[in-house]
């Protein structure tokens, strides 16, 4: 699920839930990128309520194709 997080400092972040701890929160983004932000900026975080994969995707996709993306992205840390 998505999470779009604004900053203190008027950034707008959207990502991956990684870690949530009283002192900080880490966002998960694109390509194996991660941010980790002290509670202290946060200024907003809220689910988007929907996946952050692109809708229609599976459409162009064979069933192995699509067991294959589950697959890694189910490895992705």
């Amino acid at each position: 699920m998505a999470y779009n997080i604004s900053t203190t400092g008027g950034e707008e972040i959207v990502g991956l839930l990684g870690e949530e701890t009283t002192t900080h929160v880490r966002i998960k983004l694109p390509l194996g990128q991660q941010r980790l932000l002290p509670r202290a900026q946060v200024k907003a975080m809220r689910s988007a309520g929907k996946s952050i994969m692109p809708e229609g995707l599976e459409a162009g996709l064979t069933k192995h194709q699509m067991a294959d993306l589950l697959e890694f992205i189910s490895t992705v840390k």
